[in-house]
């Protein structure tokens, strides 16, 4: 008979690998989500809060284009991080005023 030792390593647990991405992805829409807000504030005239819900967006979607590169360096839900990056850069208000301005 051959006994068990009862001091052998635990396995170790990995978080789920596309949990980084889809951070990011949720950061992202969050950003999309805030300047709709911004737009809806600043057409009905209350400025301050347009300008407030803007800055957030900004804010957001840098945060959610930083964690898709990172999960996409990482390995760590590489297509949700690029989806992250893609949609961050849409819905940054700064961006996309740079790109409207551009084609316009």
């Amino acid at each position: 008979m051959t006994s068990q030792p009862t001091d052998a390593p635990r396995a170790k647990r990995r978080s789920a690998p596309w949990v980084l991405g889809v951070i990011g992805v949720v950061l992202a829409i969050t950003a999309g989500v805030l300047q709709v807000l911004g737009i809806i504030q600043a057409t009905g005239l209350n400025w301050q809060r347009g300008t407030l819900l803007a800055w957030l967006a900004i804010g957001v979607s840098t945060m959610a284009f930083v964690v898709g590169l990172i999960a996409l360096v990482l390995n760590r839900g590489r297509r949700w991080g690029a989806v992250a990056m893609i949609a961050a850069v849409v819905a940054n208000p700064w961006v996309l005023t740079q790109l409207l301005g551009w084609l316009s």
